[in-house]
């Protein structure tokens, strides 16, 4: 096992223990950050607006029932990757959950279209796995960059690298008593 993995004690389950990381210059995982709950809400915005501009692009409106009908199977099977990774222990998660996800909507989405008669032409099959990706992928690393940053980390410095922030009080940061001249 590298020495940057530790294993932890799952609460409330006895015996069963779960992989976490750990290490210089990692916090809690951003996983843990987001809500499932909440996670499920942006999952489901990112596909609703996949929806949404599609049917704008091809001028067919923007009636709510309109763009559930040709969101419902991608939310479908956005729903499927949520269950087949069990997304819920690590919402935020780009790998697996995000992933999982935005293939679950990709794949199944696509079955469901052919199964009730839709068109999965592929050049729609094409936009369909780029703008789901950006949109489900997208909030997950936009929720890592700003957990990233709260924190007071630089996301383009590596822990522990000069140039990366070190908090106040900590060694080495500028005026702190800890600092050894």
């Amino acid at each position: 096992m590298s020495p940057d993995v530790a294993r932890s004690r799952q609460p409330g389950v006895p015996g069963r223990a779960r992989l976490t990381r750990s290490g210089p210059g990692r916090g809690p995982s951003v996983a843990t950050r987001v809500p499932a709950g909440v996670a499920v809400a942006l999952d489901a915005v990112a596909v609703l607006l996949f929806a949404a501009v599609g049917r704008r692009s091809h001028a067919e409106g923007l009636a709510v029932l309109g763009v559930l009908r040709t969101a419902w199977p991608f939310l479908a099977g956005a729903a499927v990757g949520w269950l087949l990774t069990r997304a819920w222990r690590a919402p935020s998660a780009l790998v697996p959950s995000g992933v999982s996800v935005w293939l679950g909507a990709l794949v199944v989405g696509m079955v469901l279209r052919v199964v009730t008669g839709a068109g999965t032409a592929p050049s729609f099959v094409v936009v369909a796995a780029v703008s789901l990706a950006v949109l489900v992928l997208g909030w997950r690393l936009l929720a890592r960059a700003v957990s990233t940053r709260r924190d007071g980390a630089d996301p383009a410095q590596p822990a522990g690298s000069p140039g990366a922030a070190s908090s106040p009080g900590s060694p080495g940061a500028a005026g702190s008593p800890g600092r050894r001249r």
